[in-house]
């Protein structure tokens, strides 16, 4: 025998609870008034909100990661599946560098309603964008023991300049600091063509071989 339920009746129906749930899975970074709205349902966005909380959904500020392509994404895992089985002694000789710019990032602030437990699931995950105005530009490096000198990029940045900065910056602090006696270094770049160039090829040949 089924017990008539006490109280008030829920303000939205079972079928607008499961749609509304199925809208916030297929697309958790909408907000709860463009829900109500959109689903039409028959209460106020507090009442949308109390239902997806309900459902163990809460809102939070998304994961942002940089845009990345499928053939980034798969570069990346072949580069770590390719040296993930060497060791300590391998990555003591082994330099990161690179340029960063900062730029003004795009106001798009927004919040994702999603599980406990799932804030890295790629709908939860906010790319970054940003605006083309670039405020400061950055070469810097970094090893097994630690970051190393910052350079700051004055203008366009070309082969000469990164030249400029292997000679007079990382090459002097890897010597002073980080690996007083030289042995098959290994610095690893990207394939921007001012690494790529043949004035850096060069010069990388006839320093770090």
């Amino acid at each position: 025998m089924t017990r008539p339920r006490s109280g008030r009746p829920k303000v939205i129906s079972q079928d607008d609870e499961d749609r509304l749930i199925a809208a916030a899975h297929q697309a958790p970074k909408t907000t709860i008034v463009s829900w109500t709205r959109e689903l039409q349902l028959p209460c106020h966005p507090i009442t949308t909100r109390r239902r997806l909380q309900e459902a163990g959904l809460d809102c939070h500020v998304p994961a942002v990661k940089e845009k990345l392509t499928e053939a980034n994404k798969l570069a990346r895992l072949k580069f770590a599946q390719q040296y993930v089985q060497h060791d300590i002694n391998f990555w003591e000789n082994v330099i990161f560098t690179d340029e960063k710019s900062f730029s003004s990032l795009a106001a798009t602030r927004r919040h994702c309603w999603r599980l406990p437990n799932t804030r890295y699931k790629a709908r939860n995950i906010s790319e970054r964008s940003r605006s083309s105005k670039v405020l400061v530009s950055f070469h810097g490096w970094m090893w097994a023991a630690g970051p190393g000198e910052l350079v700051t990029i004055d203008g366009h940045h070309n082969a000469q300049e990164y030249i400029n900065i292997l000679e007079t910056s990382l090459l002097p602090s890897v010597q002073a600091y980080a690996i007083p006696e030289p042995n098959n270094i290994v610095l690893v770049q990207d394939r921007s063509p001012i690494h790529t160039s043949r004035a850096v090829m060069d010069w990388l040949r006839q320093h770090l071989d």
